[in-house]
């Protein structure tokens, strides 16, 4: 075999049994070492080197064999170091090694620190460790500082630790600050560092006040050690309490500092209030806030309101305190109550607070009406909280019908209950039925009730029989269910068969059931038959029924 293929492939058996003895924690490496007990021509490439230094288990115990078994001729690169300190169990090991057996040739980058001060685990045993083998040459540069405070897990340490060795040489940019307060678990201890060494150094801008309270764990922390170090100096911009509105955890608890601390000064504005009635977690809980520290002075408009209807998480709650704070000057339009009943989540608690209010001056137009029949998750939990709850007779158009038996999910209990409770108002026409018959999910059972409630008066046409034939979902089920309760009533005529012979989903189903049913009195064109010679699946199939 060719020398360079046999090398490749001894590279290729290390690795394998690296990863084989390497999985197994607590096992050896008599593998590996049976392996380099061939001599050298076992070759430890970078890549094993690099395989070796990332394994969490054993990667200490396998570099310190590599070094033994092959000395000077391991290649210890900075690909290799780099794997080494993101090792979270085996990095310091690995790196007191390294510096151990190769000295000031182990390469310490920026971006090997970079990488070593992410390390969430060990990064700060490694920055000791730099420190001491390599001391004033280790890089703490800005792009260090970042990667820094952004570990959630001892990038506070890392600070302190940078502060004590290199003091006033650390920058602190604003965009190191950004970094800091974005860090959801120490971020607020780091900024305490940077006051405490600092002092009035630290840029606290605009940009950074809003990074901090857009911080859904500890924002309101780092704003109260704000007010504290800079206090009149920390400005309070619409943009600000915007940022605070959105913050979904804790933007309640930020929104009440900053009244604590700047009281009149607060901006509250039309666009903020909104803002504030779009949080799906504690817009409720800031609006009840504004309305204790401002009263009549906060703005409740209809797309204010439109907004709180579609909240999910608490539009029912935001309406209430509205209706408890502002009572009838609530504008309750057609254009809020369409979007309240298209709040998936809060719709029929929202329907059943705006009747109990509103009572006669609830505005039931058609095209409330439309959307209420027409929602596919709640219409007909709607229906009936409307006529339950809703004064006066209810005016059912044959658009709002139309709509009703178009609904894919709820058509079949929405038509059921208007039927019972307001049949006498409901003409079902030859366009209704043609709907019925294209309702995708819904048609058979719809087509039922129908016909259950209203048979003696129902007319099946033969364009409704053509739409069934469409039908590719459930058009099978429904002629089935016309044919039984109808009989010889039914259409079948050539049209209505060359549409099913076209459908390609249950077309000869539909044909079989056609001949089932009405065998005797089909009549078999022409054009019939050229459709059925024309379909290159089942034409055969269908061609036999007709013989």
């Amino acid at each position: 075999m060719d020398s360079s293929k046999q090398t490749t492939e001894n590279s290729r058996t290390v690795k394998t049994k690296l990863m084989e003895e390497g999985r197994n924690t607590h096992g050896g490496l008599s593998g590996v070492v049976a392996l380099l007990d061939h001599g050298d021509a076992i070759p430890i490439t970078k890549d094993i080197m690099e395989l070796a230094a990332a394994n969490e288990g054993k990667g200490d115990r396998l570099m310190a064999l590599f070094f033994e078994k092959r000395g000077d001729t391991i290649p210890v690169t900075e690909d290799v170091v780099k794997a080494a300190v993101q090792n979270m169990v085996k990095g310091d090991n690995l790196m007191a090694l390294f510096f151990e057996k190769r000295g000031d040739t182990i390469p310490i980058t920026e971006e090997i620190v970079k990488v070593a001060v992410r390390n969430t685990a060990i990064g700060d045993k490694l920055m000791v460790l730099f420190f001491e083998k390599q001391g004033d040459s280790i890089p703490i540069t800005e792009d260090v500082m970042k990667a820094a405070v952004q570990n959630i897990g001892i990038g506070d340490q890392l600070i302190a630790f940078f502060f004590e060795k290199q003091g006033d040489a650390i920058p602190i940019t604003e965009d190191i600050v950004k970094a800091a307060v974005r860090n959801t678990v120490n971020g607020d201890k780091m900024m305490a560092l940077f006051f405490e060494k600092r002092g009035d150094a630290i840029p606290i801008t605009e940009d950074i006040v809003k990074a901090a309270i857009r911080n859904t764990a500890i924002g309101d922390k780092m704003m109260a050690l704000f007010f504290e170090k800079r206090g009149d100096a920390i400005l309070i911009t619409e943009d600000i309490v915007e940022a605070a509105i959105r913050n979904t955890a804790i933007g309640d608890k930020i929104i009440a500092l900053f009244f604590e601390k700047r009281g009149d000064a607060i901006p509250i504005t039309e666009d903020i209030v909104e803002a504030a009635v779009q949080n799906t977690v504690n817009g409720d809980k800031m609006m009840a806030l504004f309305f204790e520290k401002r009263g009549d002075a906060i703005p409740i408009t209809e797309d204010i309101v439109k907004a709180a209807v579609r909240n999910s998480g608490n539009g029912d709650k935001l309406m209430t305190l509205f209706f408890e704070k502002r009572g009838d000057a609530i504008p309750i339009t057609e254009s809020v109550v369409k979007a309240a009943v298209q709040n998936t989540a809060k719709g029929d608690k929202l329907m059943a607070l705006f009747l109990k209010k509103l009572r006669h001056q609830f505005p039931l137009t058609e095209d409330v009406m439309k959307v209420i029949v027409g929602d596919i998750h709640s219409a007909d939990r709607l229906v009936t909280l409307l006529f339950k709850n809703y004064d006066d007779k209810i005016a059912l158009t044959q658009d709002i019908v139309e709509v009703a038996v178009l609904n894919e999910h709820k058509g079949d209990k929405v038509m059921s209950f208007l039927l019972d409770h307001q049949g006498e108002d409901i003409l079902i026409t030859e366009d209704i039925l043609l709907l019925v018959a294209r309702n995708v999910y819904r048609a058979e059972i719809l087509m039922s009730v129908l016909i259950d409630r209203r048979g003696d008066q129902i007319r099946i046409t033969e364009r409704v029989m053509v739409a069934v034939a469409q039908n590719e979902q459930t058009g099978v089920q429904i002629a089935v269910s016309l044919l039984e309760k109808q009989g010889d009533n039914v259409p079948i005529t050539p049209l209505v068969m060359e549409t099913a012979i076209r459908n390609s989903r249950c077309g000869d189903q539909l044909m079989a059931l056609f001949f089932e049913k009405q065998g005797d009195t089909i009549s078999i064109t022409e054009d019939v038959v050229k459709a059925a010679t024309q379909d290159w699946r089942k034409g055969d199939q269908l061609m036999a029924l007709f013989f």
